[in-house]
């Protein structure tokens, strides 16, 4: 249920002189190359453009039977899982694991349920077959059944169906709503082996559609090990949303539910500025803390894993949820506000539904939207997920704003100094939520200054973008273009120098997280860096991440064995994660290498635990 705008009491300002114009592309609302379910008679997703006859319905019986699995992954049957693939090896970030054609696909066109079904109807047996396999068990009333039963039951009667029971085509409308891929402009694909990739919210790939090549690539966002299982995002327009409702949207429309590592520790996208530290007045904090800029210090309290009580790490106080968000009509305040900001983001959605320009839609829920962020901003903070959404369509109306009267970057008029301030203030936060919260900022890339004239924006978004790019662009194509944009050299050293400085500054203010993604996206380019690696696992190591830390200097010593600091460097992340046999062979291994104080009182130390 979603609360509306005058039970919530918030004022509604907007500057008068906003115009409407064509939006740029944004995450917010367009999530490129990567997976999403059917939504029902229309589908969200948006792509390089590709007419429905640049690729065919289906895979031929010999490109099925010709099509051998990768040395990178093999399918395997895991507990829970089923059958899935499964890493036969290390496997670096960036690194491509699948590439293949489409077994089955379908164009858009004015009805997309009733093409998929007509062109499984006339799939060979072979086709059919294997998309059969992935029909999810769906004993579970949900809504996504619903639907199933509704467009089985209504082309069923087609004469292209004649031939196939209404059960069959209610199993492959279930098959594509888990495991479809996005796979042009609308559309959607199954593969054989990339629709075998498992959910996880805390995924080791992303899948890509290459249209010009008509195939589906799977390539490594971070490292993976032997014998880990192959993830993906099955809902990645939810991934920066709390695991309430990612549990609630999986269980709907993908019938699963995740364990994931993410789902299973404590959410950091409901942090929220302690109350102990920063005092508040009648349920609202400070602007300075509800919106931190400079170099304002702000505490938060993170949930525990019930969510029913909130901890703060620097002064130790413990609030319950009653306390700390009083509930209201037999709900909490964070729920009404959380139901709040989902009806807004439905509403923005609902635009593509109706063929609406986003645009025209923004300007629509203008006057509410900027009022909203602030209210909301001031009872959550902006490491709350509700905040941080909302920030994401300011950022997007602020950039109307300044667009001038153009809708693309050569027609943009150079905006005023406050605006790009004010524009560059909410992406720092945006940015801020993601690094602490350990999320990957890249689904937000469109909010950097990819789209804005090189020189317009400060050189943290220049990194920031860098960042993005390197974590998304798993292929060649485009990225020399990038680089001259942005006057790099194309053998990434120079990239690689500003996202470590930027860094070692984060490192020095403390923010850990943001200095682990900038130092995770220098390593794109140049991985044989080891004093990179070292930084990573220091920057790990002061974050808590031991394991992390450890994986990074072991990076380190395979690079320069002989130095004294990575094996120092994974002695104390392997003691702190209670390994302490391994922690003390790396710290003999580190004095023996450079007998030096340091080293001694670390061995020593541990000889006392």
């Amino acid at each position: 249920t979603h609360v509306p705008m005058d039970e919530l009491q918030i004022p509604a300002t907007v500057p008068e002189d906003v115009e409407a114009q064509e939006p740029l592309p944004t995450a917010a609302i367009i999530q490129e190359d990567v997976n999403e379910s059917i939504r029902d008679d229309d589908i969200e997703e948006t792509h390089a453009s590709a007419s429905s006859q640049d690729f065919p319905a289906t895979a031929s019986a010999d490109v099925l039977l010709h099509e051998s699995l990768p040395d990178a992954v093999v399918l395997e049957e895991r507990p829970g899982l089923g059958l899935c693939l499964v890493a036969t090896r290390s496997i670096d970030p960036g690194q491509i694991l699948l590439d293949e054609a489409p077994l089955l696909s379908y164009d858009s066109g004015p009805d997309p349920i009733a093409n998929l079904l007509r062109n499984f109807c006339s799939a060979s047996e072979e086709v059919q077959e294997e998309v059969l396999k992935l029909c999810p068990d769906h004993s579970e009333p949900t809504e996504v059944l619903k639907r199933a039963d509704f467009h089985a039951d209504r082309c069923g009667s087609e004469s292209w169906a004649k031939d196939c029971d209404v059960a069959v085509l209610k199993r492959v409308y279930l098959a594509f709503s888990q495991h479809g891929r996005s796979f042009g402009d609308g559309s959607s694909a199954i593969f054989r082996l990339g629709s075998r990739v498992s959910h996880s919210c805390h995924s080791n790939t992303q899948f890509t559609s290459l249209l010009k090549d008509l195939r589906g690539c799977h390539a490594a966002v971070r490292h993976i090990s032997a014998g880990e299982v192959i993830t993906i995002d099955y809902i990645p327009h939810m991934y920066y949303m709390s695991t309430a409702c990612r549990q609630e949207t999986l269980l709907q429309t993908k019938m699963l539910s995740c364990e994931c590592f993410r789902c299973r520790n404590i959410d950091k996208t409901r942090a929220v500025p302690c109350p102990g530290c920063h005092p508040r007045k009648e349920d609202a904090m400070p602007e300075n803390v509800a919106f931190p800029t400079g170099k304002k210090k702000v505490r938060y309290a993170l949930p525990n894993l019930a969510g029913t009580e909130w901890a703060c790490g620097h002064c130790h106080e413990v609030w319950d949820k009653e306390a700390l968000f009083p509930a209201q009509d037999g709900m909490s305040l964070e729920t009404i506000l959380e139901n709040h900001v989902l009806g807004t983001l439905q509403k923005v959605e609902d635009c593509i539904d109706e063929d609406v320009a986003l645009s025209q839609r923004l300007t629509e829920i203008g006057k509410d939207l900027i009022a909203d962020a602030e209210a909301i901003g001031n009872m959550l903070g902006s490491r709350h997920w509700a905040t941080v959404r909302l920030l994401e369509l300011w950022c997007h109306s602020l950039r109307l704003q300044m667009m001038g009267t153009g809708e693309s970057t050569k027609q943009l008029s150079r905006p005023k100094a406050k605006s790009v301030t004010e524009y560059c203030q909410k992406v720092d936060l945006i940015w801020a939520f993601c690094a602490e919260a350990g999320l990957c900022p890249s689904m937000f890339h469109g909010l950097f200054v990819q789209h804005w004239p090189s020189g317009m924006l400060q050189d943290k978004f220049l990194a920031c973008t860098l960042y993005c790019h390197a974590m998304v662009s798993c292929y060649s194509e485009g990225w020399p273009q990038l680089m001259k944009k942005l006057k790099l050299p194309a053998d990434g050293s120079k990239a690689a120098d500003l996202l470590r400085s930027f860094g070692q500054k984060a490192v020095a203010a403390k923010q850990f997280g943001e200095a682990k993604l900038f130092f995770t996206g220098a390593l794109r380019f140049v991985p044989e860096d080891n004093t990179l690696h070292a930084d990573l696992s220091l920057a790990c190591h002061k974050w808590g991440q031991w394991e992390s830390a450890a994986t990074a200097a072991e990076h380190c010593i395979r690079l320069y064995p002989r130095w004294a600091q990575g094996h120092q460097c994974l002695a104390q992340a392997l003691q702190l994660a209670g390994k302490m046999d391994e922690a003390n062979a790396a710290a003999s291994k580190a004095l023996e290498l450079e007998p030096s104080e340091e080293a001694r009182k670390l061995l020593a130390e541990m000889s006392l635990q």
